[in-house]
């Protein structure tokens, strides 16, 4: 998690290792694909000068790619007594006066044909004359997020709250079941359009290459295997990824007076000091369990699926039922 204490100071930060692993991978995937498409594009040349020309547009590539990452995203975030600052590299972007200063926090989550494909997180500071401003937290993960809202947002008193009642009207269900089949032909469908992409970049490169009359060109010949080799490990990946977190879904889900069930493993409420739910605003529903350890577990109940009854109930069910433990369950803004 991006949260490093200092002296009389709290900084909140982007993840760098997983940001830093992904970075990798797309420099490679664009190197090589400068390798394969930049010799089609040029005149016939010797194999110097499209080497030469080749090399010049895949360090072009990978210097714009770490420059966004080392500067543009690189954001972070300061809380000292007195002061809230954003900054970037040796750059201060903004400094606010913590006792005039409020904020709120904007999650948005936008979706490509039924998939979520990013979530922007924001903060808007809204100073002591009404000005307001707002920092897009770019590479900010949810638990950052939500523990960088935490110590800026004090939690307002339960008479102040909406009523849940006004947000759930509750109907009595105690058992859910969710249905993940129309996130897997989603799924389906997006690998075999990226396969298809990969697969006619891989052809064009070969047939151009193997074409009568075609120099011997050694960077063609070996930049097409390894565009191929990334390409498909980082589909594989992704299929991975992506399938690991629809096993993860849960299908049947039951709330009662002691806990709640995940496919028949309990939960019981006196074993939690917390469970956060995602508002019913949120596309990717998820709810985070913390133990009396501290230990957090996480479980995805919707992102593109179907909850029946749905979440706004399931919600009201857990309300409802750890009413004895008042405050057990909050929403989770990240």
């Amino acid at each position: 998690m991006g949260i490093v204490r200092g002296h009389a100071s709290w900084t909140f930060r982007r993840s760098y290792l997983r940001a830093a692993i992904a970075n990798v991978l797309l420099s490679g995937i664009l190197a090589a694909g400068c390798a394969v498409l930049t010799p089609l594009s040029l005149p016939r040349a010797t194999a110097a000068a499209t080497a030469i020309v080749t090399s010049a547009a895949a360090i072009a590539a990978v210097a714009v790619v770490w420059g966004v990452f080392l500067w543009v995203r690189n954001i972070r975030v300061v809380i000292t007594d007195r002061h809230i600052e954003v900054w970037r590299p040796f750059v201060r972007l903004h400094s606010w006066d913590r006792a005039r200063t409020r904020f709120r926090a904007v999650v948005t989550e936008h979706r490509t044909r039924g998939m979520p494909s990013a979530t922007a997180r924001a903060l808007v500071a809204v100073q002591h004359g009404g000005a307001t401003t707002t920092i897009t937290l770019v590479g900010f993960n949810g638990r950052t997020f939500a523990a960088l809202v935490a110590a800026l947002i004090p939690p307002e008193p339960r008479s102040a709250r909406t009523p849940f009642d006004a947000l759930y009207p509750s109907t009595g269900a105690s058992e859910f079941r969710i249905d993940v089949s129309g996130l897997r032909r989603v799924v389906a469908r997006r690998l075999a359009l990226v396969g298809g992409l990969i697969a006619t970049l891989l052809a064009a490169g070969a047939v151009h290459l193997l074409r009568p009359g075609v120099e011997f060109e050694p960077v063609g010949f070996v930049a097409v295997p390894a565009l191929g080799v990334v390409s498909i490990a980082g589909m594989l990946g992704g299929a991975t990824a992506t399938a690991h977190t629809i096993s993860g879904i849960p299908e049947k889900v039951r709330v009662g007076p002691e806990g709640l069930e995940l496919d028949g493993i309990a939960h019981a409420f006196d074993t939690l000091l917390s469970i956060q739910v995602a508002p019913s605003t949120y596309v990717t529903k998820r709810i985070v369990l913390t133990d009396l350890t501290g230990a957090r577990t996480a479980f995805t109940l919707g992102n593109g699926t179907r909850m029946v009854p749905d979440y706004g109930q399931f919600v009201r069910a857990l309300i409802e039922s750890s009413a004895m433990t008042p405050g057990l369950v909050t929403f989770d803004l990240g």
